[in-house]
């Protein structure tokens, strides 16, 4: 009876504790894929934006109270200022919704805008968003390259803005994403006015890996410019929850100096965050239909841009994908690239830092190396 007691007793308590360490990997994984502004997003129906972007007889009051019921809104104006609604709205560019298929869910349409430069040249860039957010970042892109003679293409990536999702997946980390972007080249090569045009792709964080893994594969893709890129999936997690980890006690803010006493006293074993680092991979793979063995890392892959012109773009006080990673990419990519290091410049606010030196750069980069 004794030895019976004893396994029930450490059979509970393997019990408690599996239960103690697997809970927690599960809520990291799930919010690193799906925060709760996705969730917000997610909730909400995008039925209303589908009008706003159609139906261009709105005034902008009735304009303003659609845009007011997107959780995102609040997210971009703090961000971008007023840069933030459509190109109509913003700079006053007509644009044309499209929709396209995806080619790996059958059923699944995608959308976004394409918007013509008034005095176009023999030029395309795709502007690819980062996770959770919606094509409306890459507007302040838009406006200055559309300013220089470069029509412009915007969409959302599945389970993301008003593209069509099946299971609210959140993001891939490029898994999907990255052949969303070569769907957005099927459609720009199936229209007539834009099919003879070179193709840049621009994209910020996960647009930005996803937009190397596309030209990886797609040699219609005549350049990439990507901003803060990670070079691989479960190492940018294993940083960025490591930094989170280290920071705990700065969560509770000011005010709850409490708080943040007992989150300071909290020490997370790196071995804990490799493994949560792990589940997030596995769960971002898995989710989407692949497999782990026959998934792509950007590091892999990057050198298959050459002879096609590469810009990298990284600030040296991003948290969330550290610099480490572009300089990675860069050592393993061929000629022509370049590596423009931004002094002080954070996680996809590269282009407020300083505007009138990033839209130089960008403009004469695609000048100077797109034949």
């Amino acid at each position: 009876m004794r030895t019976k007691t004893i396994r029930k007793f450490v059979f509970g308590g393997l019990l408690v504790t599996s239960g103690i360490l697997c809970a927690p990997l599960y809520i990291i994984s799930e919010r690193v894929a799906r925060p709760n502004r996705y969730h917000l997003l997610s909730s909400n129906p995008a039925e209303g934006l589908k009008t706003l972007w159609t139906d261009k007889r709105m005034n902008l009051k009735q304009r303003e109270e659609i845009y007011g019921k997107d959780p995102l809104y609040s997210l971009f104006t703090k961000l971008y200022g007023d840069m933030c609604h459509d190109p109509m709205t913003d700079f006053g560019s007509d644009f044309e919704n499209v929709e396209f298929d995806s080619s790996e869910e059958v059923g699944l349409t995608l959308r976004g805008w394409v918007v013509p430069a008034k005095n176009s040249t023999n030029t395309m860039v795709i502007l690819c968003h980062g996770a959770f957010t919606d094509r409306r970042e890459m507007l302040r892109h838009c406006k200055y390259l559309c300013s220089s003679g470069y029509d412009c293409m915007l969409f959302d990536f599945r389970d993301h803005g008003t593209s069509d999702s099946t299971l609210k997946r959140g993001t891939s980390l490029g898994i999907r994403e990255h052949q969303d972007i070569i769907d957005a080249v099927n459609k720009i090569k199936s229209m007539p006015a834009y099919r003879s045009k070179s193709i840049v792709v621009m994209g910020s964080s996960t647009g930005a890996a996803s937009a190397i893994l596309a030209a990886s594969k797609d040699i219609r893709i005549n350049m990439v410019i990507a901003e803060n890129p990670f070079s691989h999936r479960r190492k940018q997690v294993k940083e960025a929850l490591r930094d989170a980890f280290d920071r705990s006690g700065q969560w509770g803010g000011e005010k709850n100096e409490k708080y943040n006493k007992i989150l300071s006293l909290i020490s997370v074993p790196q071995w804990y965050v490799d493994l949560a680092a792990f589940v997030c991979d596995y769960r971002s793979v898995v989710g989407s239909g692949y497999s782990l063995k026959n998934t792509l890392e950007v590091i892999d892959v990057v050198n298959k841009i050459a002879p096609r012109p590469l810009l990298l773009i990284h600030g040296t006080d991003d948290r969330m994908v550290k610099i480490s990673h572009s300089e990675q990419l860069y050592e393993s990519a061929g000629q022509p690239k370049d590596l423009w290091r931004v002094e002080k410049g954070r996680h996809s606010m590269l282009h407020q830092l300083n505007t009138n030196l990033y839209e130089e750069r960008i403009v004469s980069f695609i000048k100077d190396n797109l034949v």
